[in-house]
């Protein structure tokens, strides 16, 4: 299979896709169309991505997210063309945000705790592979992408936790690379053009009054978080 699926009810080998991770969930052997999708960077990105869009089982989204890592952490990211990555970058972000209208309480049965993790190991390995040089706006999107919803909030409060320790904290090993790849990503957040570190610390405090003010100590309920996202 050299093509990315289809959406549902356009392509009987979306739900094939679904009945195969479905399968690996039950402790079956991986089924030959995902040994395939593997050694198919593109199909198999573009499949994850189409998936992460439609489906309802949170086992194909997390297959999806898992799979992504891989792809994003291993050597073919690089085949992926930049359209791609944008829309990885996008889709992402949104995938953990609520909007105005959203039921808070279907988002995160959408959304369980196991997902919005390994949602934010994804948005931040990419940021690890990106940032600052092809995705100088990293921090902006994050922070476009916060609001005052719970979902939203776990999910940037999980992307800082990656950042620390997938990236920045010394008590992890790291290789020559990987401790290069990280002063630059620290130099990049504290002294980039885009201020990072302060609008992330100016948006923490507005999460932090937001909360507050959800379960009635001081604070405004109608807080808006994301307010320090702008430059002062």
């Amino acid at each position: 299979m050299s093509q990315p699926l289809s959406p549902p009810g356009t392509d009987p080998d979306f739900d094939r896709f679904e009945a195969a991770v479905l399968a690996v969930f039950s402790g079956a052997s991986p089924p030959p169309l995902l040994d395939e999708l593997a050694t198919l960077p593109v199909a198999q990105f573009d499949t994850c991505v189409l998936h992460l869009e439609h489906t309802q089982r949170v086992e194909v989204r997390f297959y999806a997210l898992q799979a992504l890592h891989g792809l994003v952490a291993g050597t073919n990211y690089g085949l992926l063309d930049e359209g791609r990555k944008q829309r990885a970058r996008g889709d992402l972000l949104a995938l953990g945000r609520s909007g105005d209208d959203d039921d808070d309480e279907i988002r995160a049965a959408q959304m369980p705790l196991f997902i919005r993790n390994k949602l934010a190991q994804v948005i931040v390995a990419i940021a690890a592979a990106e940032y600052p040089a092809t995705w100088p706006t990293f921090f902006t999107d994050v922070l476009a992408s916060l609001n005052e919803r719970q979902l939203s909030i776990d999910c940037f409060s999980r992307i800082l936790i990656s950042i620390h320790e997938d990236i920045i904290s010394l008590e992890v090993p790291r290789s020559a690379a990987g401790a290069k790849a990280s002063m630059t990503f620290k130099d990049a957040m504290r002294d980039g053009p885009d201020a990072a570190l302060e609008r992330v610390a100016r948006a923490w405090l507005e999460v932090l009054k937001a909360l507050l003010g959800m379960i009635g100590v001081g604070g405004d309920r109608g807080a808006r978080v994301g307010a320090g996202a702008s430059p002062a």
